[in-house]
C-alpha cells in the first residue's frame, strides 16, 4: 500500500473525526518503510470499524427505546415526544438507558395520575 492509497482511505473515513484524522495524517507523514504502512492502515480500518459497530449499536438502542415509549399507555403524545427528543440528543447508549429510565418512571406516575391523564415533565 502506497502513502497516497493511505492518505485516500484517511480521507474517505466516514465515522471516523476530522480530529482522529488529522493524527492518521501525521503518523502517515512519519511512516519510514512499508510495514509501517500496513500497520497504519490496519489501525485505521480497526479504528473505522468499531465505530461502525458503536454508531449501529447506539441506532438499535435507540430505536428499541423510541418503540417502548410509542407503547406507553399512560403518557401523553407531548411527553412522548419530550423523551424521544431527550434520547436522541445522547451521545452514549448509557445516557439513553439513564433517559428511557427516567421515562418508565414518568410513565408509572402517568397511569396513576387521576387528574385527566396529563403528567408533569421531572427531569
Amino acid at each position: 500500500m502506497s502513502p497516497k492509497e493511505v492518505q485516500s482511505k484517511i480521507e474517505s473515513l466516514k465515522y471516523t473525526t476530522d480530529e482522529t484524522k488529522t493524527i492518521y495524517l501525521q503518523q502517515l507523514a512519519q511512516c519510514n518503510s512499508s510495514s509501517e504502512l500496513q500497520e497504519l492502515a490496519k489501525v485505521i480500518e480497526a479504528g473505522e470499524q468499531q465505530l461502525l459497530e458503536i454508531q449501529n449499536t447506539m441506532f438499535e438502542t435507540l430505536e428499541s427505546y423510541i418503540w417502548r415509549i410509542n407503547m406507553f399507555k399512560y403518557m401523553p403524545l407531548f411527553d412522548k415526544t419530550h423523551w424521544i427528543e431527550k434520547l436522541i440528543a445522547c451521545d452514549f447508549v448509557e445516557e439513553m438507558a439513564e433517559v428511557y429510565n427516567k421515562a418508565i418512571n414518568a410513565e408509572k406516575e402517568a397511569k396513576e395520575n387521576t387528574n385527566g391523564g396529563w403528567t408533569i415533565l421531572k427531569e
